[in-house]
């Protein structure tokens, strides 16, 4: 820094000098975090890897710190058990009808005598502690639909009817284009309600399966169809289940047998607000838009403890969440999903999540999902264990990019973004915040334009790989690349890595008012990318590769790489009087590079791309140097 003249205190934006060329409503705080503050990225995506993989074990817990990241944090079960008169009714004798009462008294109804009978009879056959996790269950669901209703408190029943068909087109729509009905709805949803509803039945849901699993090999009960409500109530056998219903899936669980789940651990907006599934074991398959821990206006919860499963949706699905809280939480086997879009871990306008604890597992979809956040929303994956395969798909060009036709615009693989406006309406919207987290194992992210860490406008993308000999490929920004005020980071924490990029803007590339970051922290790496990549900004951008260890290779033909950076916009702008800042940094090992001037223990300065008379803004600068911590 001191060869140009700067200082690490520097190496950040001045929120005012963008703001003059960018803007939307409801920017998220820690987008701001991130922008302004570039030395925090690395530490703080470690950290929020360290602390989610902690909580893994818990929807709940999960849930509640990405309601924090969305700047609608609720803490419900953190310092008091807030499901304690739930649970202490579960216990009594007739806990399950009591508990039942409370929900239909949400609805001003009362229990039809018949459903009352039939329950009565179920749990003087079923086992005690299936019966008090059935009854555990409806009274949070009734205690969380609480805060739903008010949630929703100030939108009209039939106006929500209406939009619920229409809100998984929004994040699709080509820039200039705005559905305004669903535009005005983000302002009249109260999140803080909506998501004290979701903590206090995933609460349960966690509880439940615990109780389950503990008594899984002493549980028995007829199989049980009930129509309630809020949908049906299904219980299985230790045989194949088919699990299926004309009117909706409620709850539904199963403690044996290879089952099918159709449309299951879903909402359907506005009449049935809540889907449950817990499912101990067995290979199972999830299949139907809209399923499989999806919450549209509502939550769906799923836990599915153990097997070889399969998750198969277009869209909607596999942790999704709008204007509503979906996720998964799979613990073990080795698992496909397959979707097209809007899935495994995709929030918009909500949260979309994700969690695979065990097993090799495969994820194939085509766009917006993978850890995909939009507006107001906050998407995760999170693999804890297992040699993994990431596909968002790039061959099958369904989603041509604005980049390029002959590539798929995929925004996956831990993806920000937000809605652009200032083009066409001027109502642009901040981003939302994608994150993709994974632990360890040999693995392999696959996929076309916009995957692997990357963000657009005012959004966070963060893709945190922990320990593994990965490969990264992608074409066009990608493996921690930003663009039009994007906050975007790839950290991979060791292994000897490949990270493989075709034509423009990777491996810590920035591009307006962008922050984009790679960090490699150990092993012999090869990298090889195209331009405006290795840490290289454009248009007032910060560009950062950071390879903290090892024995690496270095492969570009583009010019601006390497630590390099240029405005590269029009002369006489405002733009002139605002930094370009790309930094490459190499601090261990004996490394290949591609230029004469580059090499082990140097520092090369790449500034004044396009020289400008009385102006010094441009600065680029590679260092290659053994400072890497034993």
């Amino acid at each position: 820094m001191a060869s140009i003249g700067k200082t690490p205190d520097d190496l950040r934006f001045d929120r005012y000098d963008s703001s003059l060329f960018g803007g939307g409503d409801l920017r998220l705080s820690f987008f701001d975090l991130l922008i302004n503050n570039p030395l925090k990225v690395e530490p703080y995506c470690i950290r929020s890897k360290e602390i989610y993989l902690e909580k893994s074990a818990s929807l709940h817990d999960v849930l509640m710190l990405m309601s924090i990241r969305v700047d609608e944090g609720v803490r419900r079960g953190l310092y008091f058990n807030d499901l304690e008169a739930v649970e202490k009714t579960a216990e009594e004798p007739d806990g399950i009808l009591v508990a039942m009462d409370t929900l239909y008294m949400q609805y001003g109804k009362h229990i039809p005598a018949s459903l009352r009978r039939e329950v009565r009879k179920w749990s003087a056959e079923a086992h005690p502690e299936l019966v008090k996790c059935l009854a555990l269950l409806l009274g949070a669901s009734a205690q969380g639909l609480t805060w739903h209703k008010m949630a929703f408190q100030r939108i009209d029943r039939d106006n929500l009817e209406k939009l619920a068909d229409r809100l998984h087109t929004l994040p699709l729509i080509e820039e200039g284009d705005m559905d305004w009905d669903v535009y005005r709805l983000i302002s009249e949803v109260d999140y803080k309600f909506l998501y004290a509803g979701a903590l206090d039945i995933s609460q349960a849901v966690d509880r439940a399966t615990a109780r389950l699993l503990s008594a899984s090999d002493e549980l028995y009960a007829p199989p049980l169809r009930l129509n309630t409500i809020l949908g049906e109530i299904q219980i299985g056998t230790t045989g194949d289940d088919i699990f299926e219903s004309k009117r909706h899936l409620f709850l539904t669980i199963d403690w044996g047998g290879n089952d099918t789940y159709l449309n299951a651990a879903s909402s359907r907006p506005p009449a049935y607000p809540l889907g449950i599934t817990i499912d101990l074991k067995g290979d199972d398959i999830y299949t139907g838009n809209g399923s499989a821990g999806t919450g549209i206006q509502g939550y769906g919860f799923l836990t599915d403890s153990d097997g070889n499963d399969r998750y198969e949706a277009e869209e909607l699905g596999q942790g999704c969440g709008a204007f509503g809280v979906g996720a998964i939480l799979d613990a073990g086997g080795d698992d496909i999903y397959q979707s097209l879009t809007l899935a495994q871990g995709s929030g918009q306008f909500g949260l979309g999540l994700l969690i695979d604890r065990r097993g090799n597992d495969t994820y194939s979809t085509y766009r917006l999902s993978q850890g995909y956040g939009f507006t107001k929303g906050c998407g995760l994956l999170m693999d804890c264990h297992g040699d993994d395969h990431y596909i968002a798909n790039d061959t099958d060009i369904r989603f041509p990019s604005s980049q390029t036709a002959e590539h798929n615009g995929n925004l996956c693989q831990g993806a920000g973004a937000g809605l652009r406006g200032d083009l066409w309406h001027g109502h642009s919207l901040g981003g939302g915040i994608g994150m993709l987290i994974d632990a360890q194992g040999d693995d392999c992210y696959q996929g076309g334009i916009f995957v692997q860490g990357v963000a657009y406008w005012y959004a966070v993308g963060m893709l945190v790989d922990g320990a593994g000999n990965d490969l990264y490929e992608g074409v066009w920004y990608t493996q921690g690349a930003g663009a039009h005020f994007g906050a975007a980071a790839l950290i991979d924490e060791s292994g000897d890595d490949r990270y493989q990029a075709s034509i423009n803007v990777a491996q810590g590339g920035a591009h307006d008012f962008s922050l984009a970051m790679l960090v490699d922290r150990a092993g012999n790496d090869t990298y090889q990318a195209p331009n405006l990549s290795m840490g290289a900004a454009n248009a007032n951008a910060i560009g950062i590769l950071l390879d903290r260890n090892g024995n690496d290779r270095y492969e570009t033909t583009g010019s601006l790489t390497l630590g390099a950076a240029q405005i590269g916009v029009d002369q006489l702008s405002l733009r002139d009087f605002m930094f370009s800042f790309g930094l490459f940094m190499d601090l261990g090992g004996r490394d290949s590079y591609p230029r004469a001037h580059q090499g082990d223990n140097r520092i090369w300065n790449q500034r004044q791309w396009e020289p400008r008379s009385f102006f010094n803004n441009e600065n680029g600068i590679g260092l290659d140097g053994e400072y890497a911590k034993p």
